[in-house]
């Protein structure tokens, strides 16, 4: 019968080596703890920031501060121009306001004036006198609409314009519109509102832009 080998070492000679994994794991469990602090500080300073940053944004997207609507020379409808834009302008022009309408429109697409009711050359209008401009700023932005108004004004002599947009869009298009003509500029709600499911988008959308309109102005 084979005789069983019996291992040479002594159990003392690996305590050791036990002793020794035992201080590195010691070493490294603090390590893991600061990167996971580490970790954890990071994701809330983002989370502390994003809702900074929400509610820095409730006055300016949520609730802007509009205006009253007053004799103008003209009405400017932004782009794009929806429906409920163009009837708010068109109401407002009804009630005396201005007989004045320009629409923003784009040279393609759903937005061009082909596809406006308002743009056709046989659109009756709303009221006697009133006059419709459908024209294609360039570019088809928000800075773009502001200098073909600025243009327009030097050309036709205006010295005020409402502008009828949406509710998340008022505080940075009144801005823009402010810096180029220089004043008398009224910012009107066309009371459409956002959709629920499109409230994150836009609030995303519109703090980037404005914020990007304050690093590189229009006019």
């Amino acid at each position: 019968m084979p005789q069983r080998q019996v291992s040479s070492v002594s159990p003392f000679l690996r305590a050791p080596r036990l002793a020794l994994d035992s201080r590195t794991l010691n070493r490294v469990k603090p390590r893991r703890r600061a990167r996971n602090n580490r970790a954890r500080a990071a994701i809330g300073l983002a989370v502390a920031l994003a809702v900074a940053v929400a509610l820095a944004g409730l006055p300016l997207f949520v609730f802007p501060s509009t205006d009253e609507p007053s004799e103008v020379d003209a009405i400017v409808v932004l782009g794009p121009p929806r429906d409920a834009r163009i009837h708010a302008a068109q109401q407002l022009a009804a009630e005396g306001y201005s007989d004045t309408i320009v629409i923003a429109v784009d040279d393609y697409g759903i937005d061009a004036a082909i596809n406006i009711d308002a743009c056709a050359p046989d659109a009756a209008p709303n009221q006697a006198g009133l006059v419709t401009r459908c024209l294609i700023p360039e570019p088809f932005t928000t800075a773009g609409e502001a200098l073909m108004v600025e243009r327009l004004a030097a050309a036709e002599g205006w010295e005020s314009v409402m502008i009828v947009t949406n509710v998340t869009h008022i505080s940075r298009a009144r801005m823009i519109f402010t810096d180029c003509l220089g004043g008398g500029v009224l910012a009107i709600d066309d009371g459409a509102g956002i959709e629920d499911s499109n409230w994150a988008w836009m609030y995303a959308y519109q703090s980037a832009a404005f914020v990007k309109a304050l690093v590189a102005p229009t006019c």
